[in-house]
């Protein structure tokens, strides 16, 4: 398991907010991997928790996308909790 990392955004990053099950989730795309924030406090964290139960189980890794925690940082400096 990696520690949480620091995901910088610059303004050249595109936010998508996403309606998800009647929830606005920010998500950025940032080459082929996806950064969302934690718009209620704990999506990320299900996020990672799924990946390392579907780790553990007999799917092979190409059929799950696995998440890691991190600490994400817009261009103004505010930082928010989520996932990559």
């Amino acid at each position: 398991m990696k520690w949480k990392q620091f995901i910088f955004l610059s303004t050249l990053n595109v936010l998508l907010v996403l309606l998800v099950r009647a929830i606005d989730q920010s998500k950025w795309r940032i080459g082929n991997k996806w950064v969302k924030q934690n718009a209620r406090g704990y999506e990320g964290q299900a996020e990672v928790l799924t990946s390392l139960v579907l780790e553990c189980s007999t799917l092979t890794p190409s059929k799950f996308v696995v998440y890691y925690p991190c600490i994400i940082q817009l261009a103004d400096g505010e930082q928010f909790d989520g996932c990559y």
